[in-house]
C-alpha cells in the first residue's frame, strides 16, 4: 500500500485507529499478540576480514597499488645505481614507501 498518497481518513479506516488518540491498551496488546513486536530482525554481521577485503572492490585501490609498484621499482633502481656510485640515497627509499603507506591507509580506513 502507498501510505503517503492516501488521505488521512482512509489510512485511519485501513488501520482501524484514530491518529489523535492512538490505540487503546487493549488494542495494542491484541496487535502485539497477533503481529509480534515492532522490531527489525538483526542482520548477519560481517567479519573484519570481509570488511577489509571489501575495500579492494574499488578500482582506485588498484591504481594506487600499481603506482606504488612503479614508484618502488624506480626508487630501487636509483638506490642501486647510487650505491654503485658510492653515494647511497635513503630519500628515494622514503619516497618509495609513501605510496604503499597511502594504499594501506586507504584500505584500513574502511574500518
Amino acid at each position: 500500500m502507498i501510505w503517503h498518497k492516501l488521505p488521512l481518513p482512509e489510512i485511519e479506516r485501513e488501520l482501524n485507529t484514530d491518529y489523535r488518540s492512538g490505540l487503546t491498551s487493549e488494542e495494542a496488546k491484541a496487535r502485539l499478540a497477533q503481529d509480534g513486536p515492532n522490531e527489525l530482525p538483526e542482520g548477519k554481521r560481517e567479519g573484519w576480514l570481509r570488511i577489509f577485503l571489501r575495500q579492494f572492490e574499488s578500482p582506485l585501490i588498484y591504481v594506487l597499488i600499481v603506482a606504488a609498484i612503479v614508484v618502488m621499482s624506480i626508487s630501487l633502481f636509483f638506490t642501486c645505481a647510487s650505491s654503485w656510485a658510492r653515494t647511497p640515497s635513503t630519500s628515494s627509499l622514503f619516497i618509495s614507501l609513501r605510496s604503499p603507506s597511502v594504499t594501506a591507509t586507504t584500505a584500513c580506513s574502511g574500518f
